[in-house]
């Protein structure tokens, strides 16, 4: 594990190859995991007391244009 997390390829910045395009995707989803984990975490460990409203969760990563669509009814 510590040789993926480790591993940064030296290759041109804005670098379209495979190996770029794993890493970049592989540093976002650990990113989100992370932010998760710790928001699942403050509910865990305090279940009844003060929570941050939903409109206060800041997401800490940048917007890079992905656009997830919700799935409709019929879909889940």
């Amino acid at each position: 594990m510590n040789a993926i997390r480790n591993y940064k390829p030296k290759h041109e910045p804005g670098c379209c190859c495979a190996v770029c395009t794993t890493a970049e995707f592989v540093s976002r989803m650990r990113t989100r995991n992370e932010i998760r984990h710790q928001r699942c975490h403050e509910i865990l460990n305090n279940p009844f007391g003060f929570r941050r409203k939903s409109d206060q969760w800041v997401e800490q990563r940048p917007d890079n244009g992905d656009s997830y669509r919700k799935a409709t009814e019929g879909e889940v």
